[in-house]
Formats: structure tokens, sequence, C-alpha cells
């Protein structure tokens, strides 16, 4: 049994929102997540077998990666963001 291309966009279409909408979730309530030692500020919230890393203030949330929750996240994965992150 194979999945027409239409039906494979529709499912990443959805995904997508339901990980936006979790997003938008974490920024109304402002949840803090977990904290991630190898970079000061940065949180993390496990959603759907993924992992939301993300900065998070009273303002804004701003999304760094989403990441498959198996995938071991370390610095060198988030400095091009960081170091952006830095200069805002």
């Amino acid at each position: 049994m194979s999945i027409s291309p239409s039906s494979t966009r529709l499912l990443q279409k959805n995904f997508l929102d339901d990980i936006n909408r979790k997003i938008e979730w974490i920024a109304e309530l402002g949840i803090t997540g977990s904290t991630r030692n190898f970079i000061p500020g940065l949180r993390a919230f496990p959603y759907r077998k993924r992992c939301i890393y993300f900065f998070i203030d009273d303002e804004k949330i701003t999304v760094l990666r989403v990441l498959h929750g198996r995938q071991k996240a370390v610095l060198e994965d988030f400095l091009p963001f960081y170091q952006t992150q830095e200069k805002d």
C-alpha cells in the first residue's frame, strides 16, 4: 500500500499545523519548558516524539529548532541560531 503524493503533503501540512498550534499554546500559557544548560535561557518542550527548543520572555517566543526526540541535541546544532539571537 502506498500513499499518494497529495495525501503525503496533507499529512505533512497537518503535522506542521499541529506543531505550530503547540508552539502558540506554549507562548499563550507562558510554559517555560525544561532548561538546557548548553545555552543560557534555552528551553525545551517535548511533543509528539519531537522536542521544541525555544527562548521565551514576557513578549515573545523564539523557536530555534524542532528535533526528533531520539536525536541528541548538542551545542553545535544551535550555534547559528543562538549567535543570531544574541545580536537581536
